[in-house]
């Protein structure tokens, strides 16, 4: 809008130059203008215009929406075909807390999912670490126990026979060079 008044304003002051200039001179131009490019050239300068004016209201708009609903944004949904129908003839604020009610729904469905998940994951780490500590300490102390029986028989052997070889030889004595 502001450079409409902008572009109003300067053609009014060449308005007034030229208008000026043609009363202290009488100058007769050689230059043959074509209206029709002329006029094209007007109408782009005014769709120009009228596309920055189009994007400044939207700029408005969504302040205007942003103070109304808080920090807001716009999204592009798909609707299914069936669907169709009976979303348009909702308004644009039914439209939007039916949106925002399903996408708080499945938000909370999630949090929830993911809760369970998480007490599920924690249950079989319990459920793991249960088990190991019933299932592999036993068999821990029941192998140490073994290795420390295998010891003793294998300590008692060897004391066996020694004692055999000493009884049998009696004392052991150097051999004779």
């Amino acid at each position: 809008m502001d450079n409409f008044s902008q572009e109003t304003e300067e053609e009014e002051k060449i308005n007034q130059q030229s208008s000026e200039n043609q009363e202290i001179n009488d100058i007769e131009f050689e230059e043959v203008l074509d209206i029709d490019e002329t006029q094209d050239s007007l109408e782009m300068q005014t769709t120009e215009t009228s596309e920055e004016q189009i994007s400044d209201a939207e700029t408005k708009l969504e302040t205007d929406l942003s103070i109304v609903y808080g920090n807001a944004k716009k999204y592009v949904i798909y609707i299914n075909s069936e669907n169709i129908a009976f979303v348009e003839s909702l308004s644009t604020d039914e439209r939007r807390k039916i949106i925002n009610k399903i996408l708080k729904e499945q938000n909370e469905f999630s949090i929830k999912d993911r809760a369970n998940k998480e007490r599920s994951r924690f249950l079989k780490h319990v459920l793991l670490s249960v088990f190991t500590f019933i299932i592999f300490f036993p068999i821990v102390f029941i192998y140490v126990n073994k290795a420390l029986l295998i010891s003793i028989d294998n300590y008692e052997q060897a004391k066996e026979n020694f004692s055999k070889l000493y009884k049998e030889h009696g004392k052991i004595q150097r051999e004779k060079q």
